[in-house]
């Protein structure tokens, strides 16, 4: 997918970690590259776990973790627990060189970040007891201790003797801000001054490079209206900045903020994906009030986007962040897809991580911008706007999915098939059909922990864990594991009806083909999914190019018989 030309976008820096990508899962990092550390820090990378609510909400959520068990998942969560016992044994160490100092400085800020996050699930704001202001004032005191914690993290290599403006870099520029506020000067004494210094000559630095790149702008745009050689002083290039960079250029250093510390665009994308959270598990209390919750999860959004503006931060810069800050999550917590409309029935995912220049260096480190694309590699925008048809008016990141009932779950899943299997009928692909047909079916009957789509071709791996997702999103609303079991047989069947509709001829030569070996599929792939699939592939590399004068070819194309329920065979 092409990317925007934006050196300004967020990201989410891959460099140095495995790569966890559930619908991409070839995605891994090669070679064992070290991380670079002193290089301009994008304000990204939170983690957690969800703690709303009560043990019957936590028992249904920790189950559905076994929808993505798989070795590869299992492996990440060891490497993550060994990283943060390195990190806490770093914190206890002395003696650290420069660079073990920033390396340690990012590992902090990753926990600062983490914490509060973890706060904001944790925390009661949503639910019935608290009014708006209250709640807004909540929020202010956990966004304040975050910014402490940031403060200090900052303080160690800067006591240490770590320079300034490698701290800035490390932190990004509006983080290091924090050490500015009147809030925490008494901490931050005579390191002040350097500080200030670092990250006024940063936001020069990025001023004067947008002001050159307005200038240019200007200048062609007055030469066009002329039609000649424009005169650039009569140009006024601030014209052309961004509302970000007019604040930051004019107000250098950080101002009064009285009872709230400033949002950067990372701290708020956190913020608006703990209260996503935090507001997913409180829906699906025994008794919630959803009315409440939902209203007040919408005014807490509004104001965070509203206070962001006050901050010299644009809707869509917050948006970006928020998005980066959910596909981290997702990495971290596959889980978290279910909570966010598009992403629970398996129809949108991350799109692959790309590797970027380190500016101002020869050494290039692995990124991903935030960008998503659906099941069939389409990109999508899973931006909230007041105006969806003409993209207007930006509410949120991302959607909050409420509790669904059973026929809606039914809809989305089948959608989501048709989609993929649609995909390859209408460029004619029997083998892409076939690994839809068999991945949809492995991923309701077989284990992640026994099937875990490692080594399968093509987009097996994908619609595993596409069938996976579908099922814990059902699993996170209550449905029980036998009406789990129906709504996505039926889905499954609704799908293939819809393919048999809109492409007869190839649900015809499909029938001829691999009619026969499909049904001795099905008949084995309860009791042994495994040696069902082997058996299965097996016999579509055997099959002849041209239709078996031996194949049976079903009346109703590729599709189950219609008119009934269908459950599959165990």
């Amino acid at each position: 997918m092409a990317q925007r030309n934006s050196r300004g976008r967020k990201a989410l820096p891959i460099t140095g970690e495995l790569v966890f990508n559930p619908a991409q899962s070839q995605h891994r990092r090669t070679g064992a590259q070290e991380e670079p550390i002193d290089a301009e820090w994008w304000e990204d990378e939170p983690s957690g776990q969800n703690g709303t609510g009560g043990s019957g909400w936590q028992d249904r959520w920790d189950r559905t973790r076994d929808f993505f068990s798989t070795q590869e998942r299992r492996s990440e969560e060891e490497q993550a627990r060994r990283r943060e016992a390195d990190r806490e044994q770093t914190n206890a160490a002395e003696d650290l060189t420069d660079r073990e100092q920033l390396k340690l400085l990012r590992e902090n800020v990753l926990d600062a970040g983490n914490k509060y996050m973890e706060s904001l699930r944790a925390s009661k704001i949503l639910v019935r007891g608290f009014n708006d202001d209250e709640r807004v004032e909540k929020l202010s005191a956990m966004h304040r201790v975050h910014a402490e914690t940031m403060v200090m993290a900052a303080m160690r290599p800067l006591n240490e003797g770590v320079s300034a403006a490698s701290v800035v870099r490390v932190m990004s520029t509006m983080a290091a801000m924090y050490l500015m506020s009147p809030t925490f000067r008494h901490i931050v004494k005579e390191r002040l001054e350097p500080v200030s210094t670092a990250i006024q000559q940063r936001i020069d630095a990025k001023a004067e490079s947008k002001m050159n790149w307005a200038q240019q702008m200007a200048s062609g745009h007055e030469g066009e209206r002329r039609g000649s050689r424009p005169d650039t002083d009569t140009v006024d290039p601030s014209g052309y900045l961004s509302k970000k960079w007019q604040k930051r250029y004019a107000d250098l250093k950080f101002r009064e903020r009285g009872h709230r510390e400033m949002f950067t665009p990372r701290s708020a994308g956190m913020t608006e994906m703990a209260l996503t959270e935090n507001a997913f598990a409180a829906l699906r209390q025994p008794g919630a009030d959803t009315e409440t919750i939902m209203a007040s999860y919408t005014t807490m959004i509004g104001r965070l986007y509203r206070q962001a503006e006050e901050d010299g931060i644009s809707r869509e810069e917050v948006t970006e962040a928020s998005r980066v800050v959910l596909g981290q999550r997702i990495r971290e917590d596959p889980r978290v897809q279910v909570m966010v409309n598009g992403f629970a029935h398996g129809q949108w995912h991350m799109s692959p991580p790309h590797e970027e220049r380190i500016a101002g260096t020869d050494k290039m480190q692995t990124v991903w911008r935030g960008d998503f694309v659906d099941c069939t590699g389409w990109p999508v925008d899973p931006t909230r706007y007041e105006d969806a048809g003409s993209r207007q008016g930006v509410l949120g990141a991302f959607t909050l999915r409420p509790q669904m009932g059973h026929a809606e779950h039914r809809d989305r899943m089948s959608e989501t098939m048709a989609m993929t299997m649609s995909h390859a009928a209408a460029h004619g692909d029997m083998e892409a059909f076939n690994q839809d047909l068999a991945g949809y079916m492995l991923g309701c009957v077989a284990r992640a922990q026994k099937v875990d789509g490692e080594g399968m071709p093509g987009a097996l791996p994908d619609r595993l864990f596409q069938s996976r997702t579908m099922q814990a999103a059902m699993a996170a609303d209550s449905v029980s594991e036998k009406d789990q079991r129906l709504l996505y047989s039926n889905a499954y069947a609704d799908a293939l009806e819809a393919v048999d509709a809109a492409f007869p001829e190839f649900a015809q030569r499909w029938a001829q083909r691999y009619g026969q070996n499909w049904q001795q599929f099905i008949a084995h792939v309860g009791n042994d999914p495994a040696e069902a699939y082997d058996r299965w592939q097996s016999q579509q590399q055997s099959t002849s190019s041209t239709a078996s004068s031996t194949s049976e070819p079903r009346t109703n194309g590729t599709s189950q018989p219609a008119g009934t329920e269908h459950e599959y065979q165990a």
